[in-house]
């Protein structure tokens, strides 16, 4: 089921101007549906590793579960700024002011993951700052104020 949701997203219609003057072989959509994918990793990513220093109190050990966490909250990081630019790119819009703003939030949510393992005491905040920085990343998104 879920490669037929796949296949129909990578088949749905994309904006003519993207995909027929790039040559690009991936339709929007799907850039679109992988961009969502990084988010949702980047999000279980942060979040166990900030239930983990909170149930801890301290700096976690360096375990599978803080390993799986660390490689998951790379990769995510990778496809969103993979898909981010292919997105902008297949759009023709260049980097304008919003895309600008939305990577200072994704270096921000990388850099996350060092606070959380420095400053544990610090997680039951950052349980909040993180929906906060997401709800910043799709406002600029939807909205592109600049």
């Amino acid at each position: 089921m879920l490669a037929q949701a796949v296949r129909m997203v990578a088949s749905a219609p994309s904006p003519e101007s993207a995909r027929e003057s790039r040559g690009c072989s991936m339709s929007y959509p799907l850039f679109k549906v992988l961009h969502l994918l990084g988010v949702f990793l980047l999000f279980a990513a942060l979040g166990a590793a900030v239930l983990r220093a909170y149930a801890a109190g301290h700096a976690p050990p360096r375990d599978r579960a803080s390993k799986l966490a660390g490689i998951t909250h790379g990769l995510a990081l990778l496809i969103l700024l993979v898909t981010g630019f292919g997105i902008l790119g297949m759009l023709k819009l260049g980097v304008p002011g919003w895309a600008w703003a939305k990577l200072v939030v994704w270096l921000a949510m990388g850099a996350l993951v060092v606070v959380i393992r420095r400053a544990p005491g610090a997680a039951g905040g950052l349980w909040w700052l993180l929906p906060a920085l997401g709800l910043v990343a799709a406002w600029l998104a939807i909205y592109k104020p600049f």
